[in-house]
């Protein structure tokens, strides 16, 4: 379930496209505090996360996963913009998404709202709940997940493949498989990153569809494609 914007998407019922915060790893401070690998500027982002760059190896703090740092989802005002096109007929619209109120949960845990535009018109709002190790999706729009879906987690590390069931009752249920392929380049507009790349398959009562998404340190989504419905590319990212 990569939950981006709630236009045209992954497969996901409501057809959503996924993909939080101020050092929230549980890791050593050098790596919470060093943010995303990057060649260029990042917009706040954060500067060099250490390491090989092949998803193994060992900067001045150690070891570090390919993916260690959720994105600032719990940093209100964060804005992520990105380039959205969609297959067939290779339409382009610019989907912006900000971190728009934090609340908390009834059940203590803490959350956030994500809320996008698609050329300037709403779509549906994402609901988060925001753990140490992941960022769990419960509510898209008026639909409630149960069990929830997961936008992100940590650690990554190459190789490693997960699975998560979510729901929407009374009739819709999934399963999300994610498997880390490896450490790719990715260059943006406001930077070049080493982000992880992720195939991801979801399967519910509507079939199946495979994707790709590339996660990167602090910042999260920055791309994804899937080869007959659409593709992301991040423009723009600013923390407050």
């Amino acid at each position: 379930m990569l939950l981006l914007g709630c236009g045209p998407g992954g497969g996901a019922t409501p057809t959503c496209s996924d993909g939080s915060g101020d050092c929230p790893c549980d890791e050593t401070e050098a790596q919470c505090s060093s943010g995303p690998a990057s060649s260029g500027d990042s917009s706040g982002a954060g500067s060099d996360a250490g390491g090989s760059g092949d998803g193994t190896g060992a900067g001045s703090g150690g070891h570090v996963p390919a993916f260690s740092v959720l994105p600032p989802f719990d940093v209100l005002g964060t804005e992520w913009v990105y380039e959205h096109e969609s297959f067939p007929g290779n339409t382009t619209v610019e989907e912006r998404c900000t971190v728009a109120e934090l609340f908390e949960w009834p059940d203590g845990q803490p959350g956030s709202t994500w809320r996008c535009t698609q050329d300037g018109s709403p779509l549906q709002d994402r609901r988060y709940a925001l753990y140490p190790d992941r960022v769990e999706v419960r509510e898209v729009g008026t639909n409630v997940l149960d069990p929830p879906g997961e936008a992100f987690r940590i650690p990554v590390e190459i190789g490693d493949t997960w699975q998560i069931e979510w729901g929407i009752p009374p009739s819709t249920e999934g399963t999300d498989t994610w498997h880390a392929m490896g450490i790719e380049r990715v260059d943006l507009p406001f930077g070049g990153f080493d982000a992880v790349a992720l195939e991801y398959t979801t399967s519910n009562t509507a079939g199946e569809s495979m994707s790709m998404a590339w996660w990167v340190d602090g910042i999260g989504m920055v791309r994804a494609h899937n080869d007959t419905t659409y593709h992301y590319e991040l423009v723009s990212f600013s923390v407050p």
